[in-house]
């Protein structure tokens, strides 16, 4: 991630059972980012990252195979929101926008989260479980998603409005 307001590159990496963030100018761990709310000895991966500029602060957005989404203060490592998704681990994450985030599920669903309710509005259950999701950019059909499952089969979602 490069923050434009700081001039600096940061390296981050989802771990098991925490976040760590890098300066990569200073070769310095920035911030470990971890709730401590499990037990110590179950090992709970964090498999996605987002980085977000929301306003006056940098947001970051992680998925855990916990079954929970959290939004960071990325400069401070201040926990801002948990929000429980699901019973099941998460896989990917992908902004649809500010407000809206999809999360991949290993019970085979594909979530829409409103990050503003903290609620999941659409759950949509596919025949294998999605570990990849992304936005894309198509010229016919717009803004799209593109998904890449367990057997290596790579999807394109169209919004039909």
């Amino acid at each position: 991630y490069y923050d434009l307001k700081l001039s600096k590159l940061f390296i981050i990496t989802g771990n098991d059972n925490y976040v760590l963030s890098y300066d990569y100018n200073d070769d310095i761990i920035y911030y470990k980012y971890s709730d401590n709310d499990k037990d110590i000895d179950e090992i709970n991966p964090h498999d996605s990252i987002i980085m977000i500029n929301d306003a006056q602060i940098v947001k970051m957005i992680e998925s855990s195979e916990d079954g929970n989404i959290r939004i960071w203060d990325f400069h401070h490592g201040l926990l801002l929101k948990k929000i429980f998704v699901s019973e099941c681990k998460i896989y990917g994450i992908c902004l649809w926008n500010n407000n809206f985030l999809f999360a991949t599920c290993n019970d085979k669903s594909l979530k829409i989260i409103d990050l503003k309710r903290e609620a999941i509005i659409n759950n949509m259950i596919e025949d294998t479980t999605i570990i990849c999701i992304k936005t894309a950019l198509h010229p016919i059909y717009g803004k799209c998603l593109v998904t890449q499952d367990w057997r290596n089969q790579i999807k394109l979602w169209a919004n039909k409005f």
